[in-house]
């Protein structure tokens, strides 16, 4: 959630910078090439303004090489992107095992996952974030979801979690229903762990 905040954040804030910062640094690559053709033509004995010439030539030459791979990386981005899709709604987004796992939870039903993006992607509805690892999380962060998780629990009755193996580390089961709700495993695809967890 963090890192797509901070992608609209970058989009909204950063675009209106864009143009100063090009004329900066055209301006730092002519103050460049000046100061450089001044100790080459001193080195070399050369006329200052041949050597400027030629060093324009080839920094023109790396810029236009430089644009032309970014264009052609940017129309193959389109291409791939307009025949599978782009992250979340990439073909193969949708075949993982997480969104069956989803596809497959009640439609009324509160989802708790590991992936909350990819999921609530997949179905809509409310997804929360399930409490990541001690070992790569702050105990305070772990201790507040565990308290939000059991709050909604709460509040529902009933939530289903969806876990990925594959996707961020969290906590296990054990430690949600030692905080005072029943976890009920549930059948779930390989590579997912699916459960209920209900008020005791």
């Amino acid at each position: 959630q963090v890192g797509t905040r901070l992608d609209v954040v970058t989009e909204r804030f950063g675009a209106p910078a864009l143009a100063p910062t090009l004329v900066l640094v055209l301006v730092t690559v002519r103050s460049g090439l000046s100061a450089a053709a001044r100790q080459l033509s001193s080195a070399w004995g050369a006329d200052r303004d041949r050597v400027h010439r030629v060093l324009a030539t080839v920094s023109g030459g790396v810029a236009v090489l430089v644009v032309g791979l970014s264009v052609a990386h940017a129309v193959d981005f389109v291409r791939v992107g307009s025949s599978s899709g782009i992250g979340l709604a990439s073909s193969s987004a949708a075949e993982r095992a997480v969104v069956r796992a989803a596809l497959d939870a009640p439609t009324d039903a509160v989802l708790v996952s590991n992936d909350p993006w990819q999921v609530w992607w997949s179905r809509g509805g409310v997804v929360l974030d399930y409490p990541p690892s001690r070992a790569e999380w702050p105990s305070e962060r772990v201790e507040t979801d565990l308290a939000a998780l059991k709050d909604a629990v709460d509040e529902n009755d009933s939530v289903i979690v969806i876990i990925d193996e594959n996707a961020r580390a969290s906590v296990d089961l054990e430690k949600v229903q030692s905080s005072g709700v029943n976890v009920e495993e549930l059948p779930s695809p390989d590579g997912v762990l699916v459960a209920e967890l209900r008020k005791r």
